[in-house]
C-alpha cells in the first residue's frame, strides 16, 4: 500500500505558504471581497451526470468504479520546491506566468530546475489551446489513492467539440450549451511501481490512461458568479480515492485557509 506519511512535519512549511499566498496572491476584489487563493478566474459552477460502466478491468475497479453506477452533482522535495516556488513570488503585486520564471523559481540554489520549465511549458500548451472549460484537457498533478494502489486522472472533452470565440467565459459556455450537451471522458492511470514518485509532481508516469467513466454536462442555464463563494478541497473523497502525497496535505492546509479567509462553505 503507498504510504503517504509524513517524512517530515509540514505544519511550519503550510504556515509560511498560507501567509505568503494572503499577502500575494488574496487580494482584495474592487468591492472588497476575498478571491480564492488560486483558479479564481473562469469556472463554472454546473450540474452534470457522472457515468460508471461495468468495469473492465477487475484490477481498476476500486472505489467509485468497482461497479456500474450513476452520479449526479454540482518526491519527498515536493514540499520544498513548492515553497522555494512561492518563496521567489512572495511580494509581487500581481503574480503572472513571467515571474513564475523568476531565477529564484528557475535555479533555486543555483541548480536549474528542468522539471519545473517543462512543466511551465505544458502549461502555456494548454493556455494556446483556448480558455474554455470543454476546450482543454483536466488532470491531477498530485496522486490519489486507487484501494491500495495511486493513481492520477484525467478528464477529456469531446475530439468534436471546439472552442467558441468572443464574449466572457459565461457567454461562450451559452453558446456551447446551445450546440448541445458537452461530455468528457474520465481517465485513469495506475501507478506502475515504486519507481513512480508520489511526491514528484512534474515526473510523468509511464502507464496507459484507460477510461472508466463519462461526464456529461447537459445544456442549461449559466449564470455568471455562481458558486464564487463555495470552497473545494481534493480531501472530499471516498477513503479508496483518497489524495495521497506531500503535495496534497499542503493543500489541504492551504486550501482549508483560503476558504475560511472568504467566508466560503467547503464543498
Amino acid at each position: 500500500m503507498p504510504s503517504d506519511a509524513p517524512r517530515c512535519p509540514l505544519e511550519a512549511t503550510g504556515d509560511e505558504l498560507v501567509t505568503i499566498f494572503r499577502r500575494t496572491f488574496q487580494l482584495p476584489r474592487p468591492d472588497g471581497s476575498l478571491p480564492r487563493t488560486f483558479h479564481e478566474l473562469e469556472h463554472g459552477c454546473l450540474d452534470g451526470v457522472f457515468t460508471v460502466p461495468p468495469p473492465a478491468d477487475p484490477a481498476l475497479a476500486q472505489g467509485l468504479f468497482a461497479r456500474p453506477a450513476g452520479f449526479r452533482d454540482g518526491r519527498p522535495a515536493a514540499a520544498a520546491d513548492a515553497l522555494v516556488l512561492f518563496r521567489a513570488m512572495d511580494g509581487h503585486l500581481k503574480p503572472t506566468p513571467g515571474r513564475m520564471l523568476l531565477p529564484g523559481a528557475v535555479m533555486p540554489r543555483g541548480r536549474p530546475r528542468l522539471h519545473y520549465l517543462q512543466m511551465m511549458a505544458d502549461t502555456l500548451r494548454s493556455h494556446l489551446k483556448g480558455r474554455d472549460l470543454a476546450g482543454r484537457i483536466y488532470h491531477s498533478v498530485a496522486p490519489f489513492a486507487l484501494g491500495a494502489g495511486a493513481m492520477k486522472f484525467q478528464c477529456r472533452p469531446d475530439a468534436a467539440w471546439r472552442n467558441v470565440r468572443g464574449g466572457s467565459f459565461a457567454e461562450r459556455l451559452r453558446k456551447a450549451f446551445a450546440r448541445g450537451p458537452i461530455g468528457f471522458d474520465f481517465l485513469i492511470q495506475p501507478r506502475q511501481g515504486e519507481h513512480e514518485l508520489l511526491d514528484d509532481g512534474i515526473a510523468r508516469w509511464t502507464g496507459p490512461f484507460t477510461a472508466v467513466a463519462r461526464l456529461e454536462l447537459p445544456p442549461q442555464p449559466v449564470v455568471a458568479g455562481r458558486g464564487r463563494d463555495t470552497a473545494f478541497t481534493p480531501w472530499n473523497a471516498l477513503a479508496a480515492h483518497r489524495p495521497l502525497g506531500e503535495l496534497n496535505r499542503l493543500r489541504r492546509v492551504t486550501y482549508a485557509a483560503s476558504a475560511a479567509r472568504r467566508g466560503a462553505s467547503q464543498t
